[in-house]
């Protein structure tokens, strides 16, 4: 592979010294970000850390983070004697840095790169609002809730045999998709909201909209190694 340092980091790493987050985890989402995308493809050999930290203008410490938290994420693999690479595919090959798109390199993607079936079973008729303000007739203030009585009333109601308490929200719980994007942000550098997240009930129920959405009939499927079977 070419030599690290014609790479240039600088155009696709940018450290917001203001943030909240931590400088050695903007680098490190910003680098997956890069290799997600393909900037940094398979085999490309990352510079030395005090090279790294010089180009990036950060303390070298840093930089050893950075590389400790891709190793412990599998992104990269640490050779003795040799450096560091990137852990990937070998048909990978590297993206023109003169022709990509700086603001995508940040956005989530809009359309898929891939074609699969639609059905309006799965369109979402709620809207969920993102305005800091609400305006309405006025919401109740949780702190007067009854909770003993409450749950004296769920009680009873669900030892009803007719109960109308076994609907719930078919998008999940909000609060979970919340946080789950915003791990997802933080360990695989996935700029996504909890718009993108679809909760289900297990990995084989997963698998199965996925394949449901994706495959036709008498289509082959290549897998790398057996898993489930059906």
């Amino acid at each position: 592979m070419s030599s690290p340092v014609e790479i240039p980091y600088k155009s696709f790493i940018k450290v917001d010294r203001n943030s909240e987050s931590a400088i050695y985890m903007q680098i490190t989402n910003q680098l997956i970000n890069a290799i997600q995308r393909g900037f940094l493809p398979f085999g490309v050999k990352l510079p030395g850390t005090r090279t790294l930290s010089q180009i990036l203008e950060v303390h070298r410490n840093t930089i050893v983070a950075v590389y400790d938290e891709l190793f412990a994420q599998g992104w990269v693999e640490s050779l003795p004697n040799k450096g560091t690479f990137i852990i990937g595919k070998n048909d990978e090959k590297p993206i023109d840095f003169n022709d990509f798109d700086k603001i995508n390199l940040k956005n989530y993607p809009k359309f898929t790169g891939f074609s699969f079936k639609t059905s309006n079973i799965l369109d979402n008729p709620f809207e969920h609002s993102d305005c800091e303000f609400i305006l309405n007739d006025g919401t109740p203030d949780i702190r007067l809730t009854q909770i003993d009585q409450q749950s004296r009333i769920y009680s009873s109601t669900l030892k009803r045999k007719a109960h109308k308490m076994g609907h719930y929200n078919q998008d999940g719980s909000e609060f979970f998709k919340k946080h789950l994007s915003q791990y997802l942000n933080l360990s695989r550098g996935l700029p996504i909201s909890n718009n993108n997240l679809l909760i289900t009930r297990s990995t084989e129920m997963s698998i199965y909209i996925a394949s449901e959405i994706l495959l036709s009939e008498e289509d082959t499927v290549l897998v790398g190694a057996l898993s489930y079977f059906s």
